[in-house]
């Protein structure tokens, strides 16, 4: 069964969508790398394990500016752990399935990004690790310039105008150009600064976190009561 990794709303669910089948439990993969694991299940328990870094971990690429706020001030594991429970609980359509399909698409992501994504910095911190990690697979990749340059490209019909797609038939493209004397490293393109994104990037990002989120009236307690 398919499933969007962010079940995202419907009018930017094509964007968003894996194209790998999302198992209700992660499947067991060969692959074992202490800081990037090629397993899921092992990028989910070493996430999650590491309580007082979790949000320092893959997650830091999806989590609101207000949800690290409260992070920040927790004090305890139990707390934290708390938070975590919450964080996921916002982002599944039904809050008490406890398969919890978001956070385990989440995680197949982190472990395919790592699999595919051997450069330095390696896995989901390249930068076509977190482009992975939020978009997903790119409906089309592309190479110019005997393979300095690749195109991602992602096609969401009826998002004309939003988040600067580059053309009216709503395709959004993200540019890497390769790292000179680092044959298999590439970094984003077209900031306007070394190492920044454009804008229009960073908006679509932003609308993905914010669109992840499906359960804001869920509140956090730290006590858990």
């Amino acid at each position: 069964m398919n499933r969007s990794l962010f079940c995202s709303l419907a009018i930017f669910a094509s964007f968003l969508i894996w194209s790998a089948p999302v198992p209700s439990s992660f499947a067991t993969m060969e692959g074992r790398s202490t800081q990037f694991p090629t397993d899921p299940r092992e990028a989910y328990e070493l996430d999650e394990s590491n309580v007082g870094t979790w949000a320092e971990g893959p997650t830091r690429l999806i989590i609101l500016t207000e949800e690290k706020e409260i992070w920040d001030g927790l004090e305890t594991d139990e707390q934290r752990r708390r938070f975590i429970t919450w964080f996921w609980a916002r982002r599944d359509n039904n809050p008490r399935d406890t398969s919890h399909p978001i956070k385990v698409a989440f995680y197949l992501g982190v472990a395919e990004a790592n699999k595919r994504f051997s450069e330095i910095p390696r896995g989901w911190k390249t930068d076509r690790g977190r482009v992975w990690l939020i978009f997903g697979k790119p409906t089309l990749i592309r190479e110019n310039f005997g393979g300095d340059r690749l195109v991602w490209n992602y096609f969401a019909p009826g998002m004309e105008g939003i988040l600067g797609f580059d053309s009216a038939a709503g395709e959004f493209n993200i540019y890497f150009s390769r790292v000179p004397r680092r044959t298999r490293a590439y970094r984003i393109d077209g900031g306007l600064a070394p190492g920044a994104w454009p804008a229009y990037v960073q908006r679509a990002i932003q609308f993905v976190r914010e669109t992840m989120v499906v359960n804001r009236t869920l509140e956090f307690s730290p006590s858990g009561n």
